[in-house]
């Protein structure tokens, strides 16, 4: 029983970090389509860049 418990620890931990990983990348890629928009809302009006941010 001693040895199970840190495997399920170590387990949990490579889950939680796997799941960061997961939402980096996620946020990353919803920061990458907003950045896009910005640049397009700021070739066409400045006014639209200040409602998004």
């Amino acid at each position: 029983i001693a040895n199970i418990g840190p495997t399920v620890r170590l387990y949990e931990l490579l889950l939680s970090r796997n799941f960061i990983r997961n939402l980096f990348s996620v946020s990353d890629s919803i920061f990458l389509i907003i950045s896009e928009q910005i640049c397009h809302a700021e070739s066409s009006s400045p006014e639209i860049v200040t409602t998004i941010l």
